[in-house]
C-alpha cells in the first residue's frame, strides 16, 4: 500500500501544479482529496484485509480518472474523445470513497463483522 499511497499522492501533486497553471480552484479540492486519500491509503496498513481491496481500488481509480480530468482541464485530451471524457467531479468522489472505506473500516461497530470477512 506504500506505492500506492505515493502515486496518489504523486498525482495530488500534479493536480496541484495543473490547479496552480491554470488558475482552476476545482483542482485545488482534487489535489486536497488526494493528498487526504493518500495519507488513508498508508495507513490502511492495519484495517481489515477485505476494505483493503476497496481502498486499493478507489485509490487506483483516483488517479486514472484524475488524469484524465487533468488532461480534459489543460487541453490534451483529443477532440475526437471528447464525448468520452469522465465528468470533473470523478476523481473527487472515488477518492471521497475511499477515504469513507477507510473511515467506515475503524468504526468499532464494524470490528467483528469485519474480522469475520476476514477468515
Amino acid at each position: 500500500m506504500r506505492f500506492l499511497s505515493g502515486a496518489v499522492g504523486a498525482f495530488g501533486l500534479v493536480a496541484a501544479v495543473a490547479a496552480f497553471r491554470l488558475g482552476d480552484n476545482f483542482m485545488y479540492l482534487v489535489a486536497g482529496a488526494a493528498f487526504l486519500c493518500a495519507l488513508t491509503t498508508a495507513t490502511s496498513a492495519r484495517i481489515s484485509a477485505f476494505m483493503k481491496i476497496f481502498v486499493a481500488i478507489f485509490s487506483t481509480e483516483t488517479i486514472v480518472f484524475g488524469l484524465a480530468v487533468v488532461a480534459v482541464r489543460a487541453g490534451m485530451w483529443h477532440e475526437r474523445l471528447k464525448d468520452f471524457s469522465p465528468p470533473d467531479s470523478l476523481p473527487l468522489t472515488v477518492a471521497m470513497f475511499s477515504i469513507l472505506v477507510y473511515v467506515v473500516s475503524r468504526l468499532g461497530v464494524m470490528r467483528e463483522p469485519l474480522r469475520i470477512a476476514d477468515l
